[in-house]
């Protein structure tokens, strides 16, 4: 088992589920929004898949700002889902691990992920993706990034301190809180994506840093 889905299966669990809207805001300062906007921005097609879907903030904001006609969405929570079709009534939702997807050949327009990427074996999961997705289909990569600038970097470590902090209270967060920034600080999610995209196929890769360098997006199309 790669140790990122071990992490993440430790971190989502059903103690933290029904709060994982209000604290991914709070772990963010309001930040996850607007990033999430910015995947909104790329999305296109038809048939788009929301990858690590967790509550559905992602698949309803595709739901309600895109023209997509179907949005399907795959977690590996199974606690995290029923929040996703209880609160936001988003219909179709598999528990399923991204690695091993259980959709056809070439049958997505669009596949997104947001704070997916850490967490899984990165060249198993663009394989993946590239036989799902279809020809010119575009595919969008979010997660959390280490800042480089020393500046930012030290802001950035004193931020998550105080969330260590507040993991004392939130004692449901308390394991995220501990060890997320090690796992994001040793992640090198995007620099084996660029690598595994290339391999597999898909060209126009490009990426966008958000909020100083702590948060990055990956855009690539599929050469058809």
């Amino acid at each position: 088992m790669h140790s990122g889905l071990y992490n993440a299966r430790g971190f989502f669990t059903e103690r933290n589920a029904s709060t994982y809207d209000q604290i991914v805001r709070y772990a963010t300062i309001g930040r996850d929004g607007r990033w999430k906007k910015n995947i909104l921005c790329k999305v296109q097609g038809k048939i788009v898949l929301d990858l690590a879907s967790g509550t559905g903030i992602l698949s309803e904001m595709i739901r309600n700002g895109t023209d997509a006609l179907e949005v399907l969405s795959l977690d590996l929570s199974l606690d995290y889902i029923k929040i996703s079709k209880d609160r936001r009534k988003i219909q179709t939702v598999i528990n399923a691990n991204a690695e091993m997807l259980p959709f056809r050949n070439r049958s997505c327009d669009c596949i997104v992920s947001s704070y997916l990427a850490k967490y899984v074996n990165i060249d198993n999961l663009v394989t993946e993706i590239s036989r799902v997705i279809t020809a010119n289909g575009i595919v969008v990569f979010h997660d959390f990034s280490y800042p480089r600038n020393k500046v930012i970097r030290t802001l950035w470590k004193i931020h998550f301190k105080l969330l260590c902090l507040s993991g004392l209270a939130i004692t449901s967060w308390r394991l995220v809180f501990s060890e997320l920034d090690q796992m994001i600080e040793n992640s090198k999610w995007s620099e084996e994506l660029f690598t595994s995209l290339k391999r597999h196929g898909f060209v126009e890769i490009s990426s966008t840093y958000f909020t100083f360098g702590t948060s990055k997006m990956v855009v690539a199309k599929k050469n058809g």
